[in-house]
């Protein structure tokens, strides 16, 4: 089992705040954790940079890679993008190079194809588009393609949500389309199934 998430480290193992880090916002100096329990040790650092980092998702075939948001500063620091690392952490973390849309949301294997992918956030959380791994993983970004419309959704925020998930085969995706109305779209006909109850559904 493994297990990733981002720690937020503004004080020491004593307890005192780190000076260094006064002042600033908690998520511009995130760190990575990893807990494998195949390893002996217990939890330990798999992206120790301190800087903004989003959700890690590691990759559905064999989680051997971790594939998030980072940049070496804020949100607005230039370095921003969305980065891939290997689960051992033998290797710094890599830049996916994926162009301005590059907030990841989500990834997805599908077994009778032996693909892996991974989905990204549209400007203006107006569309999600999905980009496929190498066999090197790197992206394919000759194969990046738009999978959820802002034509499809209409009413409350006018924004998809962050909450994102694609079934296996990558047909049907799941998410507040837009927020907070959570709904079904099949993919391949666009068609959108309600899934809220009543008048609020996130």
């Amino acid at each position: 089992v493994i297990a990733v998430w981002n720690r937020n480290d503004w004080c020491d193992a004593n307890y005192n705040p780190i000076k260094s880090q006064a002042g600033n916002p908690f998520y511009n100096y995130r760190k990575m954790m990893i807990l494998n329990t195949s390893e002996p040790g217990g939890e330990r650092y798999l992206d120790s940079s301190a800087g903004w980092k989003d959700c890690p998702y590691p990759t559905r075939k064999d989680a051997k890679y971790v594939i998030y948001g980072k940049s070496n500063g804020g949100l607005s620091d230039p370095s921003r993008g969305a980065y891939i690392i290997a689960t051992d952490g033998k290797t710094p973390p890599r830049n996916l190079n994926v162009g301005a849309e590059r907030d990841v949301i989500c990834t997805q294997y599908n077994p009778a194809t032996d693909e892996e992918f991974f989905y990204v956030m549209g400007a203006g959380q107006k569309a999600i588009y999905r980009i496929p791994l190498k066999s090197d993983y790197t992206a394919d970004l000759s194969r990046k393609t738009q999978v959820i419309f802002q034509s499809e959704f209409s009413g409350g925020s006018g924004q998809a949500d962050y909450a994102f998930s694609v079934s296996a085969d990558g047909t049907k995706a799941g998410c507040a389309l837009p927020w907070p109305d959570t709904r079904i779209v099949d993919i391949p006909t666009k068609k959108v199934y309600d899934r809220h109850a009543g008048a609020f559904g996130c």
